[in-house]
């Protein structure tokens, strides 16, 4: 190592160097080393019970270690009747070549997506809606795509791994799932700052919460596994380690700083708990009562509900290369699962709605012509299927759905 050659002397600083904090590096290439840690993640099964690892600093080991470390612990799983053994890692990066490097072969079943976390939840959430056809190439580098979304290149490969691993997670017919389908999506952790820290200051307090809600619908309704981090269901808002670590029950994190005649205060949050336009509900803690705790009620409900948003595959259905039109904002996708399919549309643009429309085509959509969809989110709201104005999938429609600014919907049939 060089350095000539930043990139690789980082890597080889990250898996061969001391952890900064002060723990140092152990010789994981040797076999009695890596013997010795199976033997004592082994024996935390038997002591917890434990039905998977949260495998922290994932790339500061060399690969061909989870090579050799997993493939062991899932065999020792399967013997003690542990057939969907889930094993994860966090490779705090935000390059997909890395993250999906881990994913390959033997090794971890999946890993967090930083990359995602980075170019959407700080990225694309924080903005204006436009080009939301990089949030579909995102996902083609999980994916793969026969061309970029955006119209700037050819084919894009696919990061992640397509096959399941050997005595590794399956569905319950058997079926092996990969880590395209295990990615665990995330909007916050203890490692980062809340999602509600990065939004700009010159936003309100209900467009800070409108973005929030828009981005846990995002996380609830995508392929993969969500996770959520505790405190995001009470607005916690703290900034990077150790603010974002805020304690459960002291009344001190559920207070605001507000204006008054004698500068800045600090007083306890309210909310409006009967939409009378009043934020007249003091905020406990642990609420359980506020909107951020209830809409996510409601999302993991859906997911328990509607097979298609927990198992079904992702599927694109719209995105936008330019900015301005009546489609700004949108990004649109379908989750697929034999059983059942949903549609779900985002709007990212703000104080505008926008269609899934430009010009004189409206959105592909796999539904039969005549189908009618409804919003699970309203349930006031439904779209009938139409046979033209675009260029349907074989069996499919066409539907143009407007949908209000930083908003959402979820449609499914009746």
């Amino acid at each position: 190592c060089t350095w000539a050659d930043d990139q690789a002397c980082l890597r080889a600083q990250e898996v061969l160097g001391d952890f900064p904090g002060g723990l140092k590096d152990i010789a994981t290439t040797r076999q009695d080393v890596r013997d010795a840690l199976f033997e004592v993640f082994r024996d935390w099964i038997d002591i917890g019970d434990f039905d998977g690892f949260r495998i922290d600093t994932l790339k500061h080991v060399e690969q061909s270690f989870w090579e050799d470390f997993c493939p062991r612990i899932r065999a020792y799983a399967k013997s003690r009747g542990k057939d969907n053994f889930l094993m994860f890692g966090e490779a705090f990066d935000g390059s997909d070549d890395l993250l999906g490097s881990y994913t390959h072969g033997e090794g971890v079943d999946s890993v967090f997506y930083f990359s995602q976390y980075y170019w959407i939840f700080r990225n694309r959430l924080l903005g204006d809606g436009a080009r939301t056809c990089e949030i579909e190439r995102l996902h083609c580098q999980r994916l793969g795509c026969d061309a970029d979304p955006c119209g700037e290149g050819g084919a894009i490969e696919a990061r992640y791994s397509t096959v399941g691993k050997t005595d590794g997670v399956a569905t319950t017919d058997g079926t092996g799932l990969n880590s395209q389908q295990l990615i665990v999506n995330f909007s916050e952790n203890h490692d980062v700052g809340r999602f509600l820290y990065f939004m700009p200051d010159t936003w309100s307090e209900t467009e800070k919460c409108t973005v929030l809600h828009l981005g846990l619908t995002y996380l609830l309704t995508s392929e993969g596994i969500p996770s959520l981090y505790y405190g995001v269901e009470q607005e916690f808002s703290g900034g990077n380690d150790p603010a974002n670590r805020e304690t459960f029950w002291n009344p001190a994190f559920y207070e605001q700083e507000v204006t008054g005649s004698d500068g800045w205060l600090s007083e306890s949050k309210r909310y409006d708990s009967n939409d009378d336009g009043e934020p007249d509900t003091l905020w406990q803690p642990f609420d359980t009562g506020n909107p951020t705790f209830l809409m996510l009620k409601e999302l993991i409900a859906l997911r328990h509900a509607h097979v298609s948003l927990r198992r079904g595959s992702m599927i694109p259905r719209w995105s936008t290369r330019a900015s301005g039109g009546t489609d700004h904002g949108i990004f649109a996708f379908e989750r697929q699962h034999p059983d059942e399919t949903a549609l779900v549309i985002l709007n990212l643009a703000s104080g505008r709605a926008s269609t899934t429309s430009i010009s004189e085509s409206t959105m592909p959509v796999s539904f039969a012509p005549g189908t009618t969809l409804v919003d699970a989110l309203d349930s006031g709201s439904s779209w009938t299927v139409s046979a033209a104005g675009c260029t349907a999938p074989e069996g499919g429609g066409c539907m143009d759905v407007t949908i209000p600014p930083r908003s959402a919907r979820i449609l499914l049939t009746q």
